[in-house]
């Protein structure tokens, strides 16, 4: 009895599954927070199904149902390996000094077709190995469970260190779009927000048990709302337009050696206000949106709701903006575009445009997967990735001047990802492959490319948009931070010069000062066209490190013009 129990446990195979599954668990586990769960489920699911029915076909031709799962894990830990080889190639001759000389292993067709027969090859040996001369498939079994159960185990470890269900922000955003209408408004503060400067004393709120609730939170950084009105016909549309990325004239000819003083005249001739000092209040995208969206500071946000070890606080923030939530109760129709990155996805906006897909393209999250696999290096896939970059991209600024057409009062929220990379087109227009990795030299000129382009497409888009429109409208043109070749930290001036220009239908521009930062536009653009009274907060700049993103260090002496 006890001698069939244990050869039954010994029977037990468990590592095909597990292997064939473990790398997309493993991609979400890294990115859980981002509204991937969906998607990971879905192709964990299809991988399971794979998995069963090669399993199936190879014990059809080798007839041992432990050998013939050896060989499907050993498929699936190459299929899935082959991006992470790849990758340690690459940087191995980065190293070594070696990549101008033998790039040709690692870049190109040439190289797509090694590496493919290489790992055919070695597959096809491992095989056949496994179905003729392997003699112990019982060990060999045994260690591959062993090795594919610790892989389980630290992904659960993983899994529950980073938070586990309570770190989705997707079921807030649903949460949030279904209750809107019925919030209690005793849930807001009883003074509005806009009252507190960044050293203002904490507001005390009850504080969960699991710091990463953030729907505990919705109350802390949206004020009370006026009653839901009509806007009259002359309320001037609104326009926010991103350059993700768009650095300050000085730095763009100090580094990029780009003069667009061009472009900065046009705008001053076509009645623009433009802050040749500006600097962004954050160095990355999340936090320099969340601010500007709702304009505030985060830092005592960020003390009263504790340790959030992820970007979902400020991804909420931009979700549900207390600018998009006041000119939506005063009938503004709202309209977003499709950014390619979940943070700014305003998938709830009236209306939320992206280009139509011509063929079928990888998710942000699908093509973490296939850049593990063989398939990125195919030309189909590795060119779509950057086809998708260049679509969206040329999509908004050939159709954000549509919004003059819309006929009611419109915010427009346009987040163009560029020239922040993938550095996917030249000066002219051209495309252009973007890099895995790039030397110093190569940034430079990379970046330079992009923003030749970008601006010219966006002198193009700005004229559209004054010729269109059946009134004058607000324009507020950023960049959302600057650029840096290198660690933020060591190049906080570069990272945080931004472009930053205004265009008022009154051209009454006695509140700007060409040293502002995005955290008081809202405030002087509420206050001057919708009968606010918001303070100015004083302009500030600040640092957090990715690993611990709302711990925020004040550089603001370090940034400045003229520090």
């Amino acid at each position: 009895m006890r001698s069939s129990f244990l050869q039954r446990r010994k029977s037990i195979i468990l590592h095909p599954l597990i292997f064939a599954t473990f790398p997309i668990l493993s991609l979400y586990v890294r990115n859980m927070g981002k509204g991937y769960l969906g998607e990971a489920v879905l192709i964990t699911v299809g991988a399971v199904v794979l998995c069963l029915l090669l399993w199936m076909l190879v014990n059809l031709l080798v007839r041992d149902l432990q050998r013939s799962a050896i060989i499907v894990s050993v498929f699936f830990l190459l299929f899935l390996s082959f991006g992470h080889a790849l990758s340690i190639a690459i940087m191995g001759l980065e190293r070594t000094g070696l990549i101008d000389r033998w790039w040709f292993l690692v870049r190109g067709s040439t190289a797509d077709l090694i590496w493919a027969l290489l790992w055919v090859m070695l597959f096809v040996a491992v095989s056949i190995y496994v179905a003729k001369r392997l003699r112990s498939t019982r060990m060999a079994t045994d260690m591959l469970n062993v090795v594919a159960l610790a892989l389980a185990a630290m992904l659960l470890f993983s899994f529950a260190a980073g938070g586990g269900f309570s770190t989705f922000v997707k079921p807030y955003f649903d949460e949030l779009s279904q209750n809107a209408d019925e919030t209690d408004e005793s849930l807001y503060l009883e003074t509005e927000l806009q009252e507190e400067s960044s050293t203002s004393s904490p507001i005390a709120i009850d504080a969960p048990t699991d710091p990463n609730n953030v729907p505990t939170y919705g109350h802390v950084w949206l004020e009370t709302l006026p009653s839901r009105g009509t806007v009259m016909a002359a309320s001037p549309d609104v326009y926010y337009i991103v350059l993700d990325m768009y650095a300050r004239s000085d730095l763009l000819w100090r580094v990029f050696q780009y003069d667009n003083s061009e472009f900065l005249s046009f705008l001053e001739e076509k009645g623009f206000y433009v802050a040749r000092e500006s600097t962004s209040n954050y160095t990355v995208t999340t936090h320099s949106l969340a601010s500007s969206l709702n304009y505030m500071y985060l830092n005592d946000l960020a003390k009263r709701v504790g340790p959030i070890r992820r970007y979902s606080l400020s991804a909420a923030m931009i979700a549900d903006s207390r600018l998009f939530r006041r000119l939506k109760n005063q009938g503004y129709k709202t309209v977003a575009f499709a950014t390619g990155y979940w943070f700014t996805e305003l998938t709830d906006s009236d209306i939320y445009l992206e280009p139509t897909q011509l063929r079928w393209s990888p998710s942000e999250f699908q093509v973490g997967l296939l850049d593990l696999t063989p398939l990125s290096r195919m030309a189909v896939i590795h060119s779509t990735e950057d086809d998708i970059a260049r679509r969206r991209t040329l999509y908004v600024f050939d159709h954000l001047a549509d919004a003059t057409e819309i006929g009611e009062p419109t915010l427009v929220f346009a987040h163009i990802n560029a020239p922040h990379d993938p550095w996917v087109f030249r000066s002219d227009g051209r495309p252009v492959a973007s890099q895995s990795g790039y030397t110093y030299d190569e940034y430079v000129e990379a970046y330079r490319e992009q923003v030749m382009f970008v601006t010219r497409q966006a002198q193009q888009m700005i004229a559209e948009i004054l010729s269109n429109s059946p009134q004058p409208p607000i324009i507020i043109l950023q960049g959302d931070h600057g650029a840096c070749y290198g660690p933020y930290e060591e190049n906080l001036a570069d990272r945080m010069s931004i472009l930053n220009a205004y265009y008022f239908p009154d051209q009454d521009y006695q509140d700007l000062y060409q040293t502002i930062t995005p955290v008081n536009t809202f405030r002087i653009v509420l206050n001057q066209f919708f009968d606010t009274d918001y303070d100015l907060l004083e302009d500030s700049n600040y640092y957090s490190s990715p690993k611990t993103p709302y711990s925020f260090a004040d550089v603001t002496d370090q940034v400045s013009p003229g520090h």
